[in-house]
């Protein structure tokens, strides 16, 4: 398979003008991550309202958030610190997927799965040496907590002990 970089230039060009063009008139937030600043297109860094540094604390399950003014994180632009607990998020997130590029023409979905199905929430749980019962009811009091009003009405799905097996 061949690799054109021009071509990938390109399409990645027209999809940074395409989200700044309607993000300008339809008071859309555009959010993004990267593994670097120095990645991000300049054009999107120069309407970068926030930038987020997180940084894991002690066994990570703590995370505390840097939070800057403006594009150009400086000591004179940082604003307090946010922290919050990591576990949601391994729960909600599969810190392991990798995420291709779009191609033209193509629509990004969310992809969703159970925690109990999700690589990063076992290791996670499994580093802890927890058992499949305990990753069990773990989840299900996670869910409770995470899920908005709507959803906590809806009958949470049970948890498959064979999905916590197999990991």
């Amino acid at each position: 398979m061949g690799f054109s970089k021009t071509r990938t230039q390109k399409i990645e060009n027209k999809i940074v003008t395409d989200i700044l063009a309607a993000s300008r008139k339809a008071f859309v937030t555009v959010a993004y991550t990267t593994q670097t600043f120095d990645q991000v297109d300049k054009r999107i860094k120069q309407i970068t309202d926030f930038v987020f540094y997180p940084v894991l604390v002690g066994d990570n399950t703590l995370c505390r958030m840097s939070v800057f003014k403006g594009s150009r994180p400086t000591i004179g632009t940082m604003l307090p610190d946010i922290r919050f607990f990591c576990e949601p998020m391994f729960a909600m997130y599969n810190t392991y997927e990798i995420i291709q590029p779009l191609l033209e023409g193509e629509v990004s979905e969310e992809k969703t799965q159970h925690p109990t199905e999700n690589p990063a929430w076992i290791k996670y749980c499994r580093d802890r040496k927890m058992t499949d019962e305990q990753i069990a009811r773990k989840t299900e009091a996670m869910l409770k907590n995470i899920l908005r009003k709507e959803e906590k009405e809806e009958e949470l799905p049970l948890v498959d002990d064979e999905n916590t097996k197999n990991q």
